[in-house]
């Protein structure tokens, strides 16, 4: 009886036994397969997808040392898996920095807050190359720079963008030795121009991720290019700051390809921010068209992210200040220091404010000359230089420079508009719609100083029959006022403009009879200052068109005035056939008004021979 007992007690152990490995198996499975759910949910998260930059179901970047598995360009969940083996693999004694927790570590950092990752860190000391990079005790926050435009370079009309990593640490110096992030296409020297722009139009360059100290850029946009900066600080907080510090480390020196017009610096920042807020900041897709000005519109669109603008005038901005500082009395002695350079002499009755400003000039001459400094030249700086620093510090309040106004504080670039023109018939009514993607005129709010930068201004007209046709077509329309003062040796530059396009029509003009003309124009001059906030030029320039020996000679005169919300501009001009007759006389008039940052109000009128034209608009919607 007891051993049949014991028996049925060894029978009922077995069958508990194999329950609970039942019951085992299927909590493996059901974990198994909750981790493979939890796997493929990941691998779906615009973060993660951000983090491989992925588009589409595809990784835009081209190195294939980037993605961890064979499949990971094309496949972010085997990306995932392939992530997640690598980052729990063994160390190697003397190759800490190639462990993949050191070479990705927003990877580790964005997978650990989603899952329990065995053994983590959020600073491990063995990654010592990038705590040594990164300095993320001593980052403060973070900035986008926004770069005027340079028409020294087609790849540069537009602007840029930059990232600045900025430091709070004892030797930052102003910012000068933080790190600043770049991302440009990779150029081989003495690239032909004409090759150069095909290429960044249809994608032809590699581009990648640069990191230097920001003087260096400071060096190349603001003292020897003269552009303005304007920083953009973004509220991050610390956990955001890191991962996008821990993402440039993981791209830094990485292949994307380069389109221009589209996917150029001022996109792969904007993916920046978006890694940082973990929604989306850019257009959903690439733009045909996304200038760099496009990003710091859609920073200022985003609640609250934008901490602080603050203005960094350029060099040639802060030497107009300070020249203009010194008393008109005592300009006849600064202008014999500048044209006697070895006069030592020149120098010992000038003061602390008249020095300063000598020494921005002969920064700004250098500049525009090096490497190639004549020895004389070099030493006359350095003599002003120790004249300067026997004497008081200047006062910081008298040599503040007017913080110019950040292009991204006006109107949006793009440009759509209608006016109604009517010819001296009653009857050649005429309404004309306009429109062109980049639309920076001199009526306009915005950062171009006295310039004008506008591309594919098209203008449709119709009349009351129901006639349609294309009223003119600019390609391409650029103008720079170098208003510079003559009072100064070495700081006249020309005024200068050019246009390439279609002859516009008359506003008597039957469009519809007549087809249209390829043109191109150009000419030079010089401007200068009338009065506060008065611009005035007079350029003479050539004017030709597809007939062979179509060629006339176009002056031109002027006047901008700005000042406050108010801006007024006055043209006229006309042409000389070179056989004794002047033809096409034109009287442009515009005034604008601004209603708050953004928007404006503009009245235009044109007038020729053949009729009167108008306009009254609301620029600046979005």
């Amino acid at each position: 009886m007891g051993h049949r007992v014991g028996q049925a007690s060894l029978g009922v152990g077995r069958l508990m036994w194999r329950l609970v490995g039942l019951w085992l198996v299927l909590c493996g499975i059901a974990w198994a397969q909750e981790g493979a759910w939890v796997v493929e949910a990941l691998a779906r998260d615009p973060q993660w997808l951000r983090l491989l930059h992925a588009r589409e179901g595809r990784g835009e970047i081209l190195d294939t040392g980037f993605y961890l598995s064979p499949q990971g360009r094309d496949n972010p969940g085997a990306e995932l898996q392939a992530t997640l083996q690598a980052l729990s693999a063994p160390w190697v004694d003397g190759q800490a920095d190639q462990h993949p927790r050191c070479r990705f570590p927003a990877r580790y950092h964005w997978l650990a807050g989603r899952m329990d990752l065995p053994g983590y860190r959020p600073r491990d000391p063995r990654c010592a190359r990038f705590e040594a990079w990164a300095r993320l005790d001593h980052l403060r926050s973070i900035s986008l720079l926004e770069v005027s435009g340079y028409f020294g370079n087609p790849a540069s009309s537009f602007g840029h963008a930059l990232l600045r990593l900025d430091s709070d640490a004892p030797d930052s110096v102003a910012g000068l030795l933080d790190t600043s992030v770049n991302f440009g296409a990779l150029v081989p020297p003495d690239e032909w121009a004409l090759v150069y722009v095909w290429k960044g139009l249809t994608g032809g360059y590699q581009a990648g991720f640069s990191d230097r100290l920001f003087h260096s850029h400071d060096q190349t946009y603001a003292r020897n290019e003269f552009r303005d900066l304007w920083q953009f600080e973004l509220d991050l907080g610390g956990d955001q700051r890191r991962l996008v510090v821990e993402h440039l480390w993981e791209v830094i020196g990485r292949k994307f390809t380069y389109y221009f017009l589209s996917e150029n610096c001022a996109w792969r920042i904007g993916e920046l921010v978006e890694l940082a807020l973990a929604r989306p900041v850019l257009p959903a897709s690439p733009q045909p068209w996304f200038p760099p000005i496009e990003l710091f519109f859609a920073l200022q669109r985003q609640p609250g992210l934008v901490r602080n603008v603050r203005a960094m005038p350029s060099a040639e901005r802060t030497l107009h200040h300070q020249l203009g500082q010194v008393l008109s009395d005592r300009r006849p002695m600064l202008r014999q220091a500048m044209q006697n350079p070895t006069a030592n002499t020149s120098l010992r009755g000038l003061d602390s404010v008249e020095l300063d400003a000598l020494l921005a000039y002969w920064d700004y001459r250098l500049t525009a000359i090096w490497p190639e400094v004549p020895a004389d030249l070099r030493q006359a700086r350095d003599a002003a230089l120790r004249r300067r620093m026997v004497l008081p510090v200047g006062s910081a309040v008298q040599h503040s420079v007017s913080p110019p106004t950040s292009p991204a504080a006006g109107n949006p670039p793009a440009l759509f508009g209608m006016s109604w023109g009517r010819g001296a018939d009653p009857a050649s009514g005429r309404m004309r719609l306009r429109l062109s993607p980049y639309f920076q005129d001199f009526l306009g709010f915005h950062g171009l100083d006295s310039s004008e930068l506008i591309l594919l201004d098209t203008r449709i007209e119709a009349d009351s029959q129901g006639r349609a046709g294309l009223g003119g077509l600019d390609l391409v329309r650029v103008r720079k006022l170098n208003s510079t003062s003559r009072d100064w040796p070495g700081l006249w530059h020309p005024t200068w403009h050019v246009r390439l396009g279609s002859a516009e029509r008359e506003i008597g003009t039957a469009f519809w009879t007549e087809g249209l003309r390829a043109e191109g124009a150009g000419g030079a001059g010089s401007a200068w200052d009338w009065a506060p906030g008065v611009t005035a030029w007079a350029m003479v320039g050539l004017r030709a068109w597809q007939h062979p020996g179509a060629v006339r000679v176009e002056p031109e005169l002027g006047v901008l005035a700005a000042r406050a919300s108010w801006k007024v501009v006055g043209q006229i001009r006309a042409d000389h056939d070179l056989q004794g007759r002047w033809v096409r006389p034109r009287a442009d008039f515009g005034v604008s008004h601004a209603l708050h940052p953004g928007q404006e109000v503009r009245l235009e009128v044109e007038s020729t021979v053949g009729g009167t034209r108008g306009a009254l608009g609301l620029h600046g919607l979005y």
